[in-house]
């Protein structure tokens, strides 16, 4: 007959190791177990969810629950890990830890082969005041007078991961440990940012650092560079020199040939507004520029605004540029220039991601010339004082396919592209180094 399962109840606990107190909050009632019958000790915190077995002089620990030992762990709370399991090995001798386990975690913040992961396995070690843990094979994070996260070669969620620093900081402000203290600090190299379907951002470097000042980061891809500062959860963001393999897998459903991208954009994560530039670039098989020339090549009396060559060398463009802001999945763009020697571009629109709908008004523009006699004048066609004829049509139905429509012909004015990007900057010249104050 086995010996029979004993239970003893413990008041006024504490850790002997105070650090201990930033892991496992040990103030309070415990009732252990002890169970002998199948040879060695089995201790079994109940409270904790915690089985205690000693196995070659080692200590072996096996936390099959997380959650229960979450609500009393002010740093799982604080990262809000609550689902998964975990097994430790304990050598009393040296005070060496190694550990396994996973973790089903409500942030889904790597990616792989395009799909956001939300389990990740783990393993690592503690030994002499230092930890360290590698997670699903790509990820390696070093834990010691600050936490280093060394990333290659993987993809990152990028709204999951602006969720979860705006979720980091809200808990800074709520919770006090010693571990708050402590710095986070990224390095990772080829990196893809995952915004959404058919949009990425690429990244040769990525470096971080957060605290409870804030987030500071820079990413670089060949000659561009973009910086982001966050306190508290409003960020600013800035970027310039972005070539043509960046803007194309940044923007869904167009190439571009050479061109220079910039862009600023300030705000809170669910609600923010910027500009954004394309300077000197080539632009072909354009979605919408595709969708609107093949309406007008349909209408002999818009063929002045025909692009002939447009399918074999495509449009070059001088510059580009819109003004946005983003609310509930919905960027509205308020103002939206092109320039080009041989079309001009001006509106308005509304774009949801989340239902790959576009709805919006844009004036097309194009130096007359000797083709005057040509146009007959219809009540959708306006002629410039500056010798110029100008049309407007409609968008509306899916981004990735818009539909075309003619519309009654009027004039759109927007902004001068500095004026714009002055309403964006100067609010928030407060959290731009003195640096890049241009």
């Amino acid at each position: 007959m086995g010996k029979p399962t004993r239970y003893s109840s413990l008041k006024d606990t504490s850790a002997i190791n105070p650090k201990i107190a930033n892991y496992i909050d040990m103030n309070r009632n415990q009732t252990l177990s002890l169970d002998a019958s199948h040879g060695e000790p089995v201790f079994h915190s109940q409270s904790l969810g915690i089985l205690l077995t000693p196995i070659d002089q080692r200590w072996k620990m096996e936390i099959k629950d997380i959650a229960l030992l979450s609500n009393n762990s002010p740093l799982l709370t604080r990262y809000k890990i609550n689902h998964g399991n975990i097994t430790l090995l304990y050598s009393p001798e040296d005070e060496h830890i190694t550990f396994s386990g996973l973790i089903d975690y409500s942030y889904r913040l790597m990616m792989v082969n395009g799909k956001a992961l939300s389990t990740y396995h783990f393993n690592g070690s503690h030994f002499k005041g230092k930890t360290f843990i590698r997670v699903n094979d790509r990820l390696n994070i070093t834990q010691n007078e600050s936490i280093t996260i060394r990333a290659n070669n993987m993809g990152v969620n990028a709204p999951e991961l602006l969720r979860w620093l705006a979720s980091f900081q809200k808990n800074n402000d709520e919770q006090s440990t010693s571990t708050d203290t402590q710095s986070i600090n990224i390095n990772a190299t080829n990196i893809n940012l995952y915004l959404m379907q058919n949009r990425k951002i690429l990244a040769d470097s990525l470096t971080a650092r957060l605290s409870k000042e804030g987030l500071d980061a820079r990413l670089t891809y060949g000659d561009g560079s973009a910086d982001l500062t966050m306190k508290e959860d409003i960020f600013y963001l800035q970027g310039i020199h972005f070539g043509d393999r960046f803007m194309e897998n940044l923007f869904a459903f167009s190439d571009f040939n050479g061109g220079n991208l910039s862009f600023t954009i300030k705000g809170k994560m669910d609600q923010f507004e910027g500009i954004m530039r394309i300077e000197n670039t080539t632009l072909k098989e354009y979605i919408v520029l595709n969708n609107i020339l093949s309406f007008i090549n349909t209408i002999p009396s818009l063929t002045t605004f025909s692009l002939p060559n447009y399918n074999t060398k495509g449009l070059f463009v001088k510059d580009t540029y819109s003004h946005f802001t983003y609310k509930n999945h919905l960027f509205d763009m308020d103002s939206y220039t092109l320039n080009s020697p041989e079309l001009k571009i001006a509106g308005f629109a509304s774009v949801n991601m989340v239902n790959d709908s576009i709805a919006g008004t844009l004036t097309l523009k194009s130096d007359l010339g000797s083709a005057l006699g040509k146009i007959p004048m219809v009540g959708y066609i306006l002629l410039g004082d500056d010798g110029s004829i100008s049309t407007t049509v409609n968008l509306k139905g899916k981004l990735s396919d818009p539909i075309v429509e003619t519309a009654i012909a009027k004039e759109i004015v927007t902004a001068p592209f500095n004026i714009l990007k002055r309403t964006i900057t100067y609010p928030f010249l407060w959290m731009i180094p003195d640096e890049k104050k241009k």
